[in-house]
């Protein structure tokens, strides 16, 4: 493939607004960005579906478009299965957006090693999710003691507290794309509300910056041809292989 391809979409979870937009005003690119609501990882399925939709309306509105670029990481092997008729898609080999946020694989998995049971929160977690914290647990609370009475209430918080034992700290992290000081407080809450560590880490923008200019180092980037469509490998996370069906 030509390796002087423009990027001239982007397709983005809106838990990356911020850190896409700051990137593409960096790399002074003109690629339109198209965000995606949060949360699909959870539902694999719907999320391969929507970006294929949205990989589809770009190549019907605007013909052949150099590169789509996608700011996904592997999110529940939703981003497995996704190709492009007449265009080229180039993907970060990640399994989630925390890579993306930290800037690299190395960075992330290296953290994970010095710190397990990091619950991770960033701005468009907090903006856009349902991130844990006190003011979330007393509202399923209140919710489940007018539908279910105050003794059932306790035994369901017992319930879904559970998972609360598997973390040990939670870690706000941030490109400094705005004014973190909102975000940090209710992030040092949270922890100290559930017995957490707190930190806060700088993230880095070299990885959605090389992305959105189109830099497909084929060691950090899966660049997908057109016909060819996304799978998951283990080793690499995502690769490309023929299309079949319905990306020819």
């Amino acid at each position: 493939m030509d390796d002087n391809l423009p990027v001239n979409h982007v397709i983005a979870c809106a838990v990356l607004e911020d850190e896409v937009a700051a990137a593409l005003a960096a790399c002074h690119s003109t690629a339109v960005l198209h965000l995606v609501e949060q949360g699909l990882h959870n539902e694999p399925e719907r999320l391969r579906a929507q970006l294929q939709d949205r990989i589809d309306a770009v190549e019907a509105a605007a013909g052949p478009a150099g590169i789509i670029a996608l700011a996904y990481g592997l999110c529940s092997r939703g981003c497995a299965g996704l190709g492009a008729r007449r265009s080229a898609l180039l993907i970060p080999r990640a399994h989630d957006c925390l890579t993306i946020l930290l800037g690299s694989r190395e960075r992330y998995d290296r953290y994970q090693q010095d710190h397990p049971g990091t619950y991770w929160y960033s701005p468009g977690w907090n903006r856009h999710g349902a991130p844990p914290s006190a003011a979330l647990m007393a509202s399923k609370r209140a919710t489940y003691a007018a539908s279910y009475g105050e003794d059932q209430a306790d035994y369901l918080m017992d319930c879904l507290e559970h998972w609360v034992h598997d973390y040990r700290r939670a870690a706000y992290v941030h490109q400094g794309t705005h004014d973190i000081s909102a975000d940090e407080a209710f992030t040092r809450s949270a922890a100290a509300h559930f017995g957490w560590e707190y930190a806060c880490e700088q993230g880095d923008p070299a990885l959605l910056r090389d992305l959105v200019a189109g830099r497909h180092d084929p060691q950090r980037f899966c660049l997908i041809p057109p016909g060819w469509v996304s799978a998951h490998d283990d080793a690499q996370i995502l690769i490309a292989v023929p299309g079949t069906g319905g990306v020819q």
